[in-house]
């Protein structure tokens, strides 16, 4: 029998972090123990069952989902409601590394925004390596987010993490105030992430005092599911139902992408899989509850194998050059979604996928500026 598990966010420190470059081209993915970046590949999840279902040969060509064919359409409503506004957007990045990622990430999330007529404003407290002193760094950026919550001409605030540890990173996330948490990674931000399923962008942009700040690269993915070249998501049903029957595996649970996403599309009817290095749980929507509940699945370590011949959408955010899902494991025509910079499937995955999306970057810094129009509608 499957055993609950209540459903709190961490309340102290968040799991050691790592690296990946998911679908924002930097997304920090914080890995539940063991955290080596390789972590998955001694996993029972890599070992296949034997005896896979049978399946008819699957005799469509599969389709690459390109961050163009998601964003189009976004931009062009997020246009106009940008057009509204009596002064634009404005979103500041604050670097204090000299990761060459984070400033990559800084740059493009720049141009991005120019585009859009979004103003970007980078503050680089970045240290020579030489001169670094790692407690007044601290400090400095302690300092600087403060500052940046009491301006009330920013309308989002994006932190480059990782920083420090775990716990002193945890504590400048905490220190972000939910006005201008344009990533949603406040503890208060994510809560609310996980008691409500996304509405279309459409949905929101006509309401965005209803709507609900969420992990950037989590809602990236959920706008490409969402997306009509995709054609899996029953945008006529009521919320909470747009998504049901359909079965998800999401690999790796982070605190900032595989936990929230699971809740979101547990929240809008599907059934899904959340797989971590030592366990599987289950997200399923409770009617009665009117939200996702989560169960222990009743084998601790099932083998990843029999969840993907189960399901629709495969979505992977391992931070491992080891770590790929078996191709003749996958369900023939799955929708596969490839969040992680050094690839999470085999090379032949498309002989068996209908839909491939290996990178989403644009699509989850499109997500910043949309969460940026909430917060700034909410607290005009």
């Amino acid at each position: 029998m499957a055993t609950r598990v209540q459903h709190n966010l961490p309340t102290l420190l968040p799991p050691a972090m790592s690296r990946s470059s998911s679908s924002s081209t930097i997304t920090l993915i914080p890995s539940t123990p063991p955290a080596h970046k390789d972590a998955f590949v001694d996993s029972p999840l890599t070992v296949a069952t034997p005896s896979l279902p049978d399946h008819p040969a699957f005799a469509a060509k599969c389709r690459d989902l390109s961050a163009v064919k998601i964003t189009k359409p976004i931009k062009a409503v997020f246009k106009d409601a940008l057009a509204g506004l009596d002064r634009p957007l404005r979103i500041v990045g604050l670097l204090a590394t000299s990761d060459s990622g984070c400033h990559m990430y800084a740059d493009m999330t720049a141009r991005a925004c120019k585009q859009a007529e979004v103003v970007f404003d980078k503050v680089d407290l970045s240290a020579a390596e030489d001169d670094y002193d790692d407690s007044a760094s601290f400090a400095a950026v302690r300092a600087k987010i403060v500052e940046i919550n009491d301006d009330l001409t920013v309308d989002g605030l994006i932190v480059y993490f990782p920083l420090f540890d775990a716990e002193r990173d945890a504590e400048l996330r905490a220190l972000i105030a939910p006005r201008v948490d344009v990533e949603g990674v406040h503890p208060q931000s994510l809560e609310r992430s996980y008691d409500h399923a996304p509405s279309t962008v459409a949905e929101l942009t006509a309401n965005p005092a209803a709507a609900t700040v969420y992990p950037c690269t989590a809602l990236a993915v959920v706008r490409a599911l969402q997306s009509d070249e995709v054609g899996i998501y029953n945008s006529y049903a009521s919320v909470g139902h747009r998504f049901a029957g359909k079965t998800v595996t999401v690999i790796n649970r982070s605190e900032t992408v595989g936990r929230p996403l699971a809740g979101m599309l547990a929240n809008d009817g599907a059934r899904v899989y959340s797989v971590d290095i030592d366990s599987t749980h289950v997200y399923e929507r409770d009617a009665a509850e009117d939200r996702h509940t989560v169960t222990v699945h009743p084998e601790v370590k099932p083998a990843l194998a029999s969840l993907l011949a189960e399901s629709d959408i495969v979505v992977t955010a391992v931070p491992g050059a080891s770590f790929k899902a078996p191709t003749l494991a996958l369900r023939p025509g799955a929708i596969c979604i490839d969040l992680s910079e050094l690839g999470n499937f085999e090379a032949d995955v498309r002989d068996r996928a209908g839909v491939f999306a290996p990178r989403l970057g644009s699509v989850t810094i499109l997500m910043l500026k949309l969460n940026a129009f909430v917060l700034r509608m909410q607290h005009a």
